[in-house]
């Protein structure tokens, strides 16, 4: 064997593609803007429709990731995706203003307490924002998201997710919180999907 690939088998320097280096395409867009393209491989920045349609599907993938943990917010910025889409495949000729778009989005998707205005006790928890954007409107309260966290952490039981006694605990306090029982279903789904609550 050895004969064989010492013989037969060459490998010469590595070849760079791209300067992504250990970034993701979004890690990209989002430290360099509309000049991430200059770092696209070289078949990318030929073909436009071919970047387009894989920087799509990178933004898409990430809104899906992160839509369990925030449904309505990420709900929305999947319609925006969507929308932009559509704008793009219409007017084929105003590449560098999709750019543009795409990057605010790519934005918007990553770091959304940089876009939406909430209330500054809630800005530095994902999971408070995640409450909060999904609470109905008659309940949207700062004062209702800082209560409700709160019980959260103060009854959550150790490693509860998947413990129906546990999840019981952790639903209980929620549900003294806000009442109504399909609110208490949705609010429930979604803190188990909080870091910040395992």
């Amino acid at each position: 064997m050895r004969y064989l690939l010492d013989n037969y088998i060459r490998a010469g320097e590595s070849e760079k593609l791209s300067a992504f280096d250990d970034m993701s395409l979004i890690e990209l867009i989002l430290e360099r803007g509309v000049d991430f393209t200059e770092d696209l491989p070289e078949g990318m920045k030929k073909n436009p429709e071919a970047a387009a349609e894989t920087i799509e599907n990178n933004v898409r993938r990430s809104i899906i990731e992160k839509s369990s943990t925030n449904p309505l917010y990420y709900s929305k910025m999947s319609e925006l995706l969507e929308k932009l889409i559509e704008e793009r495949k219409k007017h084929k000729d105003e590449y560098k203003d999709y750019l543009r778009k795409i990057v605010e989005l790519t934005r918007q998707v990553e770091r959304p307490e940089d876009f939406v205005s909430y209330p500054d006790e809630l800005k530095r928890s994902p999971a408070m924002r995640a409450l909060y954007d999904n609470l109905p409107e008659a309940t949207k309260k700062a004062e209702t998201v800082l209560a409700l966290h709160e019980k959260i952490i103060a009854t959550k039981p150790d490693k509860w997710i998947g413990d129906k006694a546990k999840e019981r605990v952790v639903r209980s306090g929620i549900r003294s919180i806000l009442v109504e029982d399909k609110i208490v279903k949705e609010i429930f789904e979604i803190v188990k999907k909080q870091r910040e609550y395992r």
